[in-house]
């Protein structure tokens, strides 16, 4: 079982709100959808056939998304409780959306392309999440649609090969227009997958962090990037979310 599994039924509200820094695929995004939205019924797999539809060739064995499943954490509620469900039925002004943020050009349109095929409440940006806004970093020219493997150059990258520039926006940025001006309102989940610049993205968050408006956060200790600093560790980064109140836990590989 998936740890999201455990604890989604406390996540559980009306209008939810899911920032994926990161999406590359859309794996996520699709996860997010079929466990709070009772009406969406796009299994990974079926996410995967219209990625290859669009030729958009995914490395297998990676990530393992594609044998996720994901059950509606609604549905599976009301089952528990011996009522019969109706999925056409359940809760239809539920308020569902979602944004992906991602660095890479052909990923990012990719996504916007999935997004608008399957009628998808769900906004991309292409940019690349860090510390501070108003920058730019430095990504391939093209990996292959679909892949994953990039790492964001925030240096010069002249003589390091065929890279374009990408904006950098911060959570906070982000943030503004998905919360509006309701204090109460708060990013449902927020999940950072930033091949070893984690950390900045968190810095980059520290607005919604300090004011509690972030619900459940997912980060990933990788590495590479910012994690190969001197001083730079997982320890380091718990403890600056313990301060605002945020508690860690390790995720295994398995998603246990």
């Amino acid at each position: 079982m998936h740890w999201l599994d455990l604890v989604g039924p406390h996540l559980l509200a009306r209008r939810m709100r899911f920032l994926n820094i990161g999406a590359n695929k859309g794996w996520a995004v699709n996860q997010f959808f079929l466990r709070f939205q009772p009406d969406w019924n796009v299994s990974n797999e079926l996410w995967y056939s219209e990625l290859r539809a669009l030729k958009a060739w995914p490395t297998c064995g990676v990530c393992r998304a594609c044998n996720e499943s994901a059950k509606s954490v609604l549905v599976d509620r009301q089952r528990a409780r011996g009522h019969e469900v109706h999925t056409d039925r359940v809760d239809r002004r539920r308020d569902v959306r979602a944004v992906a943020i991602e660095m890479m050009p052909d990923n990012a349109q990719l996504l916007q392309t999935m997004f608008e095929r399957l009628a998808l409440p769900a906004t991309v940006v292409h940019a690349a999440a860090g510390s501070t806004s108003g920058q730019h970093g430095f990504v391939p020219f093209s990996l292959g649609v679909g892949r994953e493997s990039a790492i964001l150059q925030l240096a010069n990258a002249a003589g390091r090969g065929r890279m374009q520039r990408v904006k950098m926006v911060t959570v906070d940025e982000v943030a503004g227009p998905m919360l509006g001006s309701a204090v109460s309102t708060k990013i449902d989940f927020l999940s950072i997958d930033a091949e070893g610049y984690d950390a900045a993205v968190l810095q980059g968050a520290r607005g919604v962090l300090d004011a509690g408006r972030v619900r459940l956060l997912e980060w990933e200790y990788h590495g590479v990037g910012d994690w190969t600093e001197p001083g730079a560790s997982p320890a380091a980064v718990a403890m600056w979310l313990a301060a605002r109140r945020y508690s860690c836990f390790w995720q295994s590989k398995s998603g246990a």
